[in-house]
């Protein structure tokens, strides 16, 4: 049985790694196909979460999203890397108007990031929203079904 998470971002499938046990020990190679429709639906959401993206800052942080590549999970990866060290309050955005202290003075800072969206389901500026807005439990379901349908030919 399949189910999705209270916050919509992330998919559990009863019985998958059952399933990828069984295939295994038939002889299949299912890990492979695993991965690839892993990464297929990563793919599918970074596309969405990059056509999300408004100006630069979130253009740039969207760019450099990456799927994961792996047979036991699916995800994408959203990194603060050297050239993109706002990744994050790309995504997340920051409190507006916070007060900062530094060295040479106290000024309000953090304003080059849209508002902080919060940590609920409403999160997030264009990766989260992506996720939301496909119907990622339908679409894993058509790719995994396929799968294990071209696996018993």
């Amino acid at each position: 049985m399949a189910k999705k998470s209270v916050s919509d971002a992330s998919v559990h499938i009863d019985g998958l790694a059952r399933l990828r046990k069984d295939l295994k020990a038939a002889g299949k190679d299912i890990d492979t196909e695993l991965k690839r429709i892993n990464v297929e639906m990563a793919t599918t959401i970074i596309s969405q979460a990059r056509g999300n993206a408004r100006g630069r800052m979130e253009s740039k942080s969207a760019g450099n999203l990456k799927p994961m590549k792996s047979a036991v999970q699916g995800g994408v990866n959203l990194r603060a890397t050297t050239g993109v060290p706002y990744a994050l309050g790309a995504e997340f955005g920051a409190k507006q108007n916070a007060v900062r202290h530094r060295s040479t003075g106290e000024y309000h800072g953090y304003n080059q990031f849209q508002p902080w969206t919060g940590a609920n389901t409403g999160s997030g500026h264009f990766l989260w929203p992506a996720i939301r807005q496909i119907d990622v439990l339908g679409e894993y379901t058509e790719l995994l079904d396929n799968v294990v349908r071209d696996l018993g030919e």
